[in-house]
């Protein structure tokens, strides 16, 4: 009998998971119809992904009828390696190494890394596609191609030792990029602020950073630049207008279902020099909208989405 009631109750419990996972589905699959992106499970519409992001950009539509799809494409910059790949394909190894560090990708780039790595004997960070600072590593030595396969890495590239600080902290930043392909054709939009990440070691990173918000260190890209009396975004732009340039004619294609749009929101990470060199770091798809609780985060991505929706209806 009790074996029987384990039964019955491991099978309840199956149901209802499946209800609850077919629920969630088809929440996502009808906000997404109604222009609302909210939490859910990724869904598909007419056989194209959609993704369901963390934020709901509900309040900030005028309630037209489109179905809003996330650009398929979009791992050609959202992939580290695929990043490097598309800016090199672009501009040639010599200037897409001014738009993100020297990269290398493994295995197939190993043996130039090797030859490179007995002229320059600087660092380098090697990295997995994962994202938020996940996946990283910083090593004075070249470590071994099995080593590097073994465990998933993807990339190494040059570590910038120059940095730009802030009261001794090392700094990295995000801007927002929002692009849309539309007829097969390409539009992007880059928002005016973003955010600010501090580190004491080798990587600037959000969650070290969330302590410091709640002291006098600041969130925002232009609060800081108020501190600092220097035009950090100007900068970034330029580099993020590169990377632009660099997918038009790759980004869009295919992206014609019947007149809908397609539409995203990335989350560009920077690094700049004391000499405000920038590089972009990595490019986040879907970057998480959770405010940190602090300072003026909160009210920064409520108008960073209402930004998002004025483009998504426009």
């Amino acid at each position: 009998m009790c074996k029987v009631n384990r039964v019955v109750i491991f099978m309840s419990v199956i149901i209802i998971i499946v209800l609850l996972v077919y629920r969630y589905s088809a929440t996502c699959k009808q906000n997404v119809v109604n222009n609302r992106l909210i939490k859910g499970l990724t869904e598909k519409v007419k056989d194209k992904v959609v993704k369901c992001y963390t934020y709901d950009i509900d309040n900030y539509m005028d309630g037209n009828e489109h179905i809003f799809l996330s650009i398929k494409k979009n791992y050609i910059i959202a992939n580290k390696k695929n990043l490097w790949l598309t800016l090199k394909d672009y501009y040639g190894v010599e200037i897409a190494q001014t738009v993100t560090p020297m990269t290398y990708v493994i295995p197939d780039d190993y043996l130039q890394l090797i030859k490179d790595n007995k002229k320059d004997r600087s660092r380098l960070i090697y990295k997995q596609n994962n994202h938020q600072q996940n996946g990283i590593f910083v090593s004075s030595k070249l470590q071994d191609l099995k080593f590097l396969q073994q465990n998933k890495f993807i990339v190494a590239q040059r570590f910038i030792e120059d940095t730009l600080k802030w009261k001794n902290y090392k700094l990295s930043f995000r801007l927002y990029l929002i692009l849309e392909c539309y007829a097969g054709k390409l539009r992007s939009h880059i928002y005016e602020d973003g955010l600010v990440y501090y580190g004491k070691g080798d990587i600037a990173s959000f969650y070290y950073s969330d302590e410091l918000y709640k002291g006098t260190f600041p969130i925002l890209i232009s609060e800081l630049e108020k501190r600092m009396h220097i035009n950090l975004t100007k900068v970034m732009k330029k580099k993020m207008e590169m990377l632009v340039n660099s997918i038009k004619g790759k980004m869009c294609a295919g992206a014609t279902l019947n007149g809908s749009k397609f539409f995203e929101i990335f989350g560009v990470d920077f690094h700049i020099t004391n000499s405000l060199d920038a590089y972009i770091l990595e490019v986040n798809s879907g970057p998480g909208m959770t405010d940190s609780g602090s300072g003026n985060d909160k009210d920064f991505r409520d108008k960073l989405m209402k930004y998002y929706g004025d483009k998504l209806k426009n």
